[in-house]
């Protein structure tokens, strides 16, 4: 009976371990090889439930959750293959897949996590590496959570890339003269491989850069654009490098989404200083190889910015304070971090700072009001960061009183404004500036308005309602009509520092991100600026 027993339990375990082994190629080890032929010759990929999660960071795309298996495949003489995805008996409808390199599935780099290939969930991606490369294929059914079957194959592409696919085969571009652009039309088709020059660290670069070339004009500094042309590829990467020949090149700058006189994703880099009759390289690509078809590009002289003089606090460039905006130019060529000159001035804590500032200061005027805007120049910056400090410029002497981030109004909201009330007339405080991310090289305005006295006006009482005060949430102001009093509502701390502006004020204000205390609400009232004590419970 025991051994009876035995023999059963025995049957049950090998026939549970063999229902329930997982598939040869659930590991990158056990990889199948896909055949690659002049057209798609299809292999059934089978997921039953069985295969687990192999390891391997997520792809990043098609909402891996686990369950992945293994492809692998050697690239042909052409260098160029298509992988396909299809559908088979329609049990799985959603597929992910990835696309690696490296000698052994112990040293992969991904290569790209593929999109739909215009069939609704199955992917497609072309591959362009070295001959006798090996590719690995990770495949996966989206979110895991479906069983069934699907076809993949590859396919030799046999066009070749174009000539400047590769930093030697650069296409000249000519250099215009000032704010003149003649373009030069880029084709992306899909055949182009990775130069071999690494990631240059923005727009998603996973491969198939196109290259061009110009010469420095005398100027020494060039604007380089890329803008649509048939929106067939809507957006972009470029970057440039400077260097004696295509086996010694520097990243000057890589960049994305930076361009304004197209759709924001395409780009624009300003190269300054350089020598004349030296050679300017550009690397251009469809953001995360996702694209083809055709986009501009063009470049023209431009005049080198002047070298920031105002480099650190001590340097500081007073700004006068005029009733209407009289911008001065702001430069950060050349401009170092003021963390060199004094250790003590540390992030300012918005606009991802991150170096190459330059200083302002002004004197408070007899109203201890003002406000300070930065706005664009050239459109060489387009985004910056600004900071007001009090104090003085001696180590520790610097007490930060605002950060901004975003809060323009001249012209677009990516540049600063800071308003202060309250201050002490004749204090000399200190701005500094920056491009946000320091992304950015170029020139940019800043000017400072002296702003009329906050006035307390007594006004009858039944002429308006703020309510309710103390609040710890929203505040409202109804006139005596019973109609929401709309306009230009500011909300000032003690200090004078603008805590929060209101534009469009239509009858209620949000003040919950306000800590407890006291503040001063103002607004004008039948052209009157009112200032009214506001409690934050």
């Amino acid at each position: 009976m025991k051994i009876k027993l035995l023999l059963i339990i025995l049957f049950i375990t090998l026939f549970s371990i063999k229902s329930f082994a997982q598939p040869s190629n659930d590991l990158c080890i056990g990889s199948i090889t896909l055949p690659v032929s002049a057209s798609c010759s299809n292999i059934l990929v089978t997921f039953d439930g069985t295969a687990t999660d192999s390891g391997l960071s997520d792809p990043g795309c098609a909402n891996y959750l686990g369950g992945d298996l293994w492809y692998a495949l050697t690239m042909p003489a052409s260098g160029i293959v298509t992988i396909i995805a299809s559908i088979d008996d329609g049990s799985i409808s959603n597929i992910g897949m990835a696309a690696y390199i490296g000698s052994d599935c112990n040293t992969l780099t991904k290569l790209s996590c593929a999109i739909d290939n215009g069939v609704a969930g199955f992917p497609e991606a072309t591959i362009s590496q070295m001959a006798g490369t090996t590719i690995y294929i990770r495949v996966w059914e989206e979110g895991n959570d479906a069983m069934g079957t699907f076809n993949l194959c590859v396919s030799e592409v046999t066009v070749m890339p174009p000539v400047n696919n590769d930093c030697s085969g650069a296409v000249s571009l000519t250099v215009g003269a000032p704010d003149t652009c003649s373009n030069t039309l880029v084709t992306i088709d899909g055949t182009e491989t990775d130069s071999g020059f690494g990631d240059p660290g923005c727009s998603s670069y996973v491969g198939g850069d196109l290259w061009y070339k110009l010469i420095v004009p005398a100027s020494g500094s060039v604007s380089i654009i890329t803008e649509t042309n048939d929106s067939s590829i809507t957006d972009g990467g470029m970057a440039v490098y400077t260097g004696s020949d295509c086996n010694n090149l520097t990243l000057y700058e890589c960049d994305s989404d930076g361009n304004t006189n197209s759709l924001e994703y395409f780009e624009r880099i300003n190269v300054y200083g350089q020598t004349p009759g030296e050679v300017i390289y550009v690397r251009v690509w469809s953001y995360n190889n996702a694209q083809t078809g055709t986009f501009n590009i063009c470049t023209f002289e431009v005049s080198t910015p002047p070298a920031a003089t105002n480099d650190d606090c001590v340097d500081a460039i007073e700004l006068t304070l005029g009733v209407t905006c009289s911008p001065v130019l702001v430069s950060n060529y050349l401009a170092t971090s003021s963390e060199i000159a004094d250790p003590t001035i540390t992030d300012p804590g918005c606009a991802f700072y991150n170096g190459n500032d330059v200083w302002y200061k002004l004197t408070v005027p007899a109203s201890g009001r003002f406000e300070i805007e930065t706005y664009e120049s050239d459109n060489s910056v387009l985004d910056g960061g600004m900071a007001i400090y009090s104090g003085t410029c001696d180590p520790n002497s610097l007490d930060l009183i605002e950060c901004n981030d975003d809060g323009g109004v001249i012209t677009t909201q990516l540049f600063e404004r800071i308003e202060l009330s309250g201050r002490t007339p004749g204090e000399i405080l200190f701005v500094r500036v920056w491009a946000f991310g320091n992304e950015k090289t170029g020139t940019f305005n800043i000017c400072a308005l002296q702003l009329a006295p906050l006035e307390t006006k007594t006004v009858i009482a039944d002429n308006f309602k703020i309510y309710p005060n103390p609040t710890k949430g929203n505040v409202y102001i109804l006139l005596k009509t019973g109609n929401k009093f709309k306009g230009d509502v500011k909300v000032f701390d003690l200090s004078g520092k603008l805590m929060i502006r209101s534009n469009n004020f239509d009858g209620q204000l949000d003040v919950s991100k306000l800590s407890r205390g006291i503040y001063m609400m103002s607004f004008l009232h039948e052209e009157k600026t009112v200032t009214k004590k506001l409690v934050i419970k």
